[in-house]
């Protein structure tokens, strides 16, 4: 009795599998079983999938490594070197769904799944130069409010060493520019240049950015420059036929050029030696008076047959032939009376009596 219950458990019994009688022996033959009558139900083993990129920028040929990372292939290496796009002259959005009939039986592996709806294949097949660059954008800026202003007053040029990649045909580029030309001062900035595709997006309905570029620009400012005509020691006033005007572009603050020279006023001496064709500016120019406030002269005195020279401090600034306060310097270093005198130059004053 024990013994038939014994071979009743150990008996195999046949197992159904979607209908079918299958004699189970092992776990393996059992789903070998499930593997052949299911049949191409199943994901194969090797069977991979993709994940796409937004765009992609590219020059010449594209493989389909540089569109997508490659998941779950067993040659991974062969599947990103398959050549996607020989030549593309125009920016092109690839759909997944067209991407996988076209892979569908084209590759030794079976593609699974494509994550993703699309990418853009944007080909960098034409250079834009300097010239380019600063047609375009000299353009858009006359559109702008104030133009006539910043012409007037600026120049903007492109570096020659720029250079822009696009695609050669199917795009719109436009600068990313502020409200009013009055906004665009004097220095470098970036600006960029956004490329978008030549048809509108049929969601949106509105044109689809590509890419944007970062374009160096350099704005000058026009100025009115003093510069030396002829080589000057420190301390020479500056006199009419010493230097001339003259206009130049500028980058840095304009603030420095503003010297205000009146002809032959003597308030503004070079603190330097000055090189003839050197521009002149705050930095090498400053305002000295001919006697400085609190600086030492000889006080001259003249009557008949007598002339006096005393030492004195001046109390005021002033140019020659201006009349200022000195306060005479007695023996023994005594302060004495102060009294109004003429500067003759920039040791002398006068005293000219009451």
């Amino acid at each position: 009795m024990e013994s038939e219950l014994v071979k009743n458990k150990t008996k195999r019994r046949p197992a159904r599998v979607f209908g079918f009688t299958v004699q189970v022996r092992s776990l393996y033959a059992a789903t070998l079983a499930v593997m052949l009558l299911c049949g191409p139900a199943l994901t194969p083993l090797n069977a991979y999938s993709l994940y796409l990129k937004g765009s992609v920028l590219f020059e010449g040929e594209l493989r389909l490594g540089q569109i997508a990372r490659i998941s779950k292939a067993v040659d991974t290496q062969s599947l990103a070197g398959k050549l996607v796009v020989r030549e593309l002259q125009a920016p092109l959005y690839l759909t997944a769904e067209k991407l996988q009939t076209v892979l569908q039986n084209t590759t030794p592996e079976k593609l699974e799944q494509i994550y993703g709806q699309g990418v853009w294949l944007i080909p960098l097949n034409q250079s834009l130069s300097k010239a380019d660059l600063e047609k375009l954008l000299l353009g858009q800026i006359h559109e702008l409010p104030d133009a006539d202003q910043f012409f007037q007053q600026m120049q903007l040029t492109v570096p020659e060493t720029i250079q822009a990649r696009l695609p050669a045909r199917g795009i719109q580029s436009r600068f990313r520019l502020p409200a009013s030309a009055r906004s665009l001062t004097a220095g470098q900035r970036m600006i960029a240049l956004d490329v978008y595709a030549a048809k509108a997006g049929a969601e949106s309905h509105k044109p689809e950015l590509l890419l944007r570029l970062p374009v160096k620009v350099e704005i000058r400012q026009w100025v009115s420059l003093a510069v030396a005509d002829r080589d000057m020691p420190a301390g020479t006033a500056l006199q009419t036929g010493a230097f001339h005007y003259e206009k130049r572009a500028l980058f840095s603050d304009t603030k420095d050029y503003d010297l205000k020279i009146k002809a032959q006023s003597g308030a503004l001496r070079t603190v330097r030696p000055i090189k003839a064709g050197e521009v002149l500016t705050i930095r090498n120019v400053h305002y000295l008076p001919t006697v400085r406030r609190g600086q030492k002269v000889n006080l001259v005195y003249q009557s008949p047959g007598l002339v006096l020279k005393m030492p004195s401090i001046a109390q005021t600034a002033g140019e020659a032939g201006d009349q200022i306060q000195v306060r005479v310097v007695l023996p023994g270093g005594r302060s004495g009376r102060s009294l109004a005198v003429r500067i003759a130059d920039q040791n002398q004053v006068v005293y000219e009596g009451p």
